[in-house]
């Protein structure tokens, strides 16, 4: 999709300006990619690729959360012998606390658009399956160093998604 594009031509120009760029991963289908990240343009890593998309047809963000918290814990585990400077995180934010301990000089935060805003909340379940993750979400959003979107219209659905942060002064950019 569009949000993914704007972060492989991302990634190549800070390649090109003279920056190491690895992009991590819990999961890459090389014949449902951008075409840099399959030639060798880019260096991709992937963890957790062993872990489930969904359990019983469910679950889909709490698995997603976890599979990137994999991720983040195996950046975080390399630190010692691969330090990074700069981490830039797409799209799901509860993997913002692990990061931090990798100890990178800063943490960027790209929201695409509130996860929570993304799925209704029809039942009872739904809306208890629901209640955390979206608390984890506004809660770990705010761990990053800047946060970034595409529009002023995105800004204002995250400042309505995010009320704590929008009160604390979260605000995110604009790109």
């Amino acid at each position: 999709g569009g949000a993914e594009r704007l972060v492989v031509d991302a990634a190549v120009a800070l390649q090109r300006s003279g920056h190491e760029v690895t992009v991590f991963t819990a999961r890459h289908e090389p014949e449902h990619s951008f075409e840099e990240t399959r030639d060798g343009s880019l260096k991709v890593v992937v963890f957790g690729d062993f872990l489930p998309r969904r359990v019983l047809g469910l679950f889909y963000a709490a698995c997603a959360y976890l599979r990137m918290s994999w991720v983040a814990l195996r950046i975080a585990l390399m630190q010692q012998t691969q330090p990074f400077d700069i981490i830039i995180v797409d799209q799901v934010s509860i993997c913002l606390p692990l990061l931090r301990l990798a100890r990178p000089s800063g943490v960027i935060f790209y929201c695409h658009y509130p996860d929570k805003l993304l799925t209704g909340r029809d039942t009872l379940m739904k809306k208890m399956y629901r209640a955390p993750l979206d608390l984890a979400e506004e809660l770990t959003t705010g761990m990053a160093d800047e946060i970034f979107v595409n529009s002023k219209f995105t800004a204002g659905v995250f400042a309505g998604a995010f009320p704590l942060l929008d009160r604390l002064g979260g605000k995110p950019s604009v790109l």
